[in-house]
């Protein structure tokens, strides 16, 4: 299956970062149960400018997240505001989490950190940062995303990547201001 537009953007962004990437990775966790890993990705380069981990297993969601999502936050008071737990089976499934992470280990070695790309809503931050640096996640906020890739394609003469060619021509034309916006 192609990879989605967002999930595209978290590529451009880590291989602006020195990172290897894969998308979309199969992992079997169960006899009738495959999950897909949205990204895969190992950082080639020794020098580290960023606080992203070496090795990073992704998940990226285009919509805003909620501590609802998450089965350790779940709140029973609010049953409908975010619950589509299932779309982070691989977060809230402590063994499918192992088994993702053992797969992916063996396939590519060691060290692998778990990373969410998107944004929370602003009422449920603190809860979800708490779980997150319970749990060991990573979160990557599309704002500082976005904001990376816009310094990363304004310091290359030419890519042929359609997105980091648009964000130098709206760059040159004066469509974006020189915060990035």
């Amino acid at each position: 299956m192609p990879e989605e537009a967002n999930e595209h953007l978290i590529k451009l962004y880590l291989e602006s970062k020195d990172f290897l990437v894969l998308t979309n990775h199969k992992v079997k966790v169960a006899s009738n149960k495959v999950l897909e890993v949205d990204i895969i990705a190992v950082r080639y380069s020794k020098i580290k400018k960023d606080a992203l981990p070496n090795r990073i297993i992704g998940e990226v969601k285009a919509w805003k997240i909620r501590a609802n999502n998450f089965k350790s936050c779940y709140d029973k008071k609010k049953p409908n505001s975010g619950n589509v737990r299932d779309s982070f089976k691989i977060i809230n499934n402590y063994n499918f989490r192992k088994i993702v992470n053992s797969n992916i280990e063996n396939k590519y070695g060691r060290g692998f950190k778990f990373c969410i790309f998107a944004d929370v809503v602003k009422a449920d931050k603190k809860k979800i940062e708490n779980f997150f640096k319970k749990e060991g996640i990573t979160l990557i906020p599309y704002n500082d995303i976005v904001t990376d890739i816009i310094k990363y394609a304004r310091s290359k003469t030419y890519s042929n990547d359609p997105e980091l060619q648009l964000i130098r021509l709206m760059d040159k034309s004066k469509v974006l201001n020189k915060n990035g916006q």
